[in-house]
C-alpha cells in the first residue's frame, strides 16, 4: 500500500514463469477524476464507450510517473525497458465503492433468505478492493449455498 501519493494507492508485483507483472492501482480520487477515460481494447470500449487516446496516454503517464516516484522514495529502481505487454489502462469502476457497508458478521457475504439472494464481492469483505477478498466472498457464499441445498 502506498501512502501520501495522489495518484497511486497500491502496487502489486508478481512473478510467474520468469515474467514479472507490475500492477499499479490508483487512488479513489484519481480514478474518479479519470472516470471518463478507459483503456483501449477493454469491456468499456467493446460496449461502445468512447475515450480520447490523448486522455488515455495522460492517465497512464501520470500513473507511471507516480509509480517511479514511489519506487525512488523506497530506494527501488522502477523497471525500465520494453515490456512484452503494457502498460495497459484498465478501469475497474467497482474497485473502490463509495458506500462500503460495515461488516455485520464474520462472513464476507450477505444472505437475504426471504428474497433468495446472496450478495458477494470485495466490497463486503475486509479489506475491500482486493481480488483475494472478492474470491473469498464468492467462495464463502458458494459454500453456504451448497451446505443449504445439501442439508
Amino acid at each position: 500500500h502506498v501512502r501520501n501519493d495522489t495518484a497511486v494507492a497500491k502496487i502489486i508485483v508478481t512473478t510467474d514463469g520468469g515474467y514479472h507483472t507490475v500492477i499499479v492501482h490508483s487512488t479513489h480520487e484519481f480514478a474518479h477524476s479519470a472516470a471518463k477515460t478507459h483503456g483501449r481494447g477493454g469491456t468499456a470500449e467493446a460496449m461502445g464507450a468512447r475515450s480520447d487516446s490523448k486522455d488515455e496516454k495522460s492517465v497512464i503517464g501520470t500513473l507511471l510517473s507516480s509509480f517511479e516516484k514511489v519506487c525512488s522514495s523506497i530506494g527501488v529502481e522502477a523497471p525500465k525497458g520494453r515490456a512484452c505487454y503494457g502498460p495497459a489502462l484498465h478501469r475497474w469502476g467497482a474497485a473502490f465503492p463509495a458506500n462500503i457497508p460495515s461488516p455485520t458478521s464474520s462472513k464476507p457475504f450477505r444472505i437475504h433468505a426471504q428474497a433468495r439472494l446472496i450478495f458477494a464481492g470485495d466490497f463486503l469483505a475486509i479489506p475491500g478492493g482486493r481480488i483475494e477478498t472478492s474470491y473469498l466472498s464468492g467462495a464463502g457464499a458458494a459454500e453456504d449455498l451448497l451446505a443449504y441445498y445439501n442439508s
